[in-house]
């Protein structure tokens, strides 16, 4: 697989996700959609790149181009501290090289800062596991926030607006705005090769 650059692979999905006919929905279930949002965007990359996921080969699997909920390990003596790292990872894309992405849902709710610390702390959590990997192309944490209004919004990102990685992708939706609020994208990003 060729894999196209990663701001691209970031349009894709959130052009995706602006055209999503369901996506305004997710308002009425405040929390707990992570799963599908996965999947819808999951195959919409193998649509998308024309790639297959993970195949059953006989008794065996045949490594995919495209995934979800992919268990990543470093190997001990990798990291810089010499440990063994691992973590989930929501979605990968590419295979050998790949990249890996991490998804968060924040809905504008009593735990807004919550999520979007754990958003950041997603983030931060890929580039200690994918550290000195030769294979990750690069990594993002992508942000769907539900809910926020512009000045919300504003003021949720204000920290984030000089770090080189960040990526304020716009309103996704504001179909629905005095019941779902508008939906924001953002990622923060880092491709670690050519």
């Amino acid at each position: 697989m060729n894999l196209p650059k990663l701001d691209d692979i970031l349009d894709a999905m959130r052009s995706f996700l602006a055209t999503h006919e369901r996506l305004d929905g997710v308002a009425g279930y405040w929390n707990g959609f992570e799963g599908w949002l996965k999947f819808e965007i999951a195959t919409e990359l193998e649509r998308r790149y024309q790639v297959a996921p993970w195949t059953k080969a006989g008794t065996s699997w045949t490594w995919g181009d495209v995934g979800v909920e992919y268990r990543y390990r470093q190997s001990p003596g990798r990291s810089s501290d010499g440990n063994e790292h691992a973590k989930l990872i929501d979605i990968w894309l590419g295979h050998d090289p790949s990249y890996y992405f991490e998804l968060k849902v924040a809905f504008y709710n009593s735990n807004a800062w919550k999520q979007l610390r754990s958003w950041r702390a997603d983030f931060e959590k890929l580039a200690i596991v994918l550290e000195g990997d030769p294979q990750a192309r690069g990594y993002a944490s992508v942000l769907v926030a539900v809910g926020y209004n512009n000045d919300q919004w504003s003021e949720a990102t204000r920290p984030l607006r000089d770090d080189r990685r960040f990526l304020d992708g716009g309103i996704l939706s504001a179909r629905e705005p005095d019941r779902v609020g508008l939906i924001h994208f953002a990622a923060l990003r880092e491709e670690t090769s050519p």
